[in-house]
């Protein structure tokens, strides 16, 4: 690559950088995203304290995550994208066609049920079957 076609990337990914920074301050900060289903972080208040132990920094990079200009529309495209290569599990919801399908992660529910059926068993002399239905 030559030192023009260099300098003519660098510049092109400096504007490209300049335009989300002036992106970001010309549109308005949102509360609540309704893709996601929560609230969005807010400007952290600065103080000397928060600075030095980390906490401010934290804050605000978590402001600037949820306020990043066009924020839906990149999400949007990860996920077509990750779709396309055969993902079908985003933040715990299953894709399953035209369904969504929340991950389960409490199996304390499961073993109670499956304790029931023990039970059932033991009290009756007829043969139980279990089928699990997805």
């Amino acid at each position: 690559m030559t030192k023009i076609a260099q300098r003519v990337t660098a510049a092109l990914f400096c504007l490209f950088l300049a335009g989300f920074g002036l992106l970001h301050l010309a549109l308005p900060d949102r509360a609540f995203s309704p893709v996601e289903n929560r609230n969005l972080a807010q400007v952290p208040a600065f103080s000397w304290e928060k600075l030095a132990d980390g906490t401010y920094t934290a804050d605000l990079e978590e402001y600037l995550a949820d306020q990043f200009p066009l924020r839906d529309g990149w999400i949007g495209l990860k996920t077509r994208y990750e779709y396309l290569l055969g993902r079908r599990e985003f933040n715990g919801v299953y894709l399953c066609g035209d369904t969504l399908i929340s991950k389960v992660t409490d199996s304390s529910r499961a073993e109670q049920n499956l304790d029931y059926i023990r039970r059932l068993v033991e009290k009756t002399d007829l043969p139980v079957y279990l089928g699990l239905i997805p």
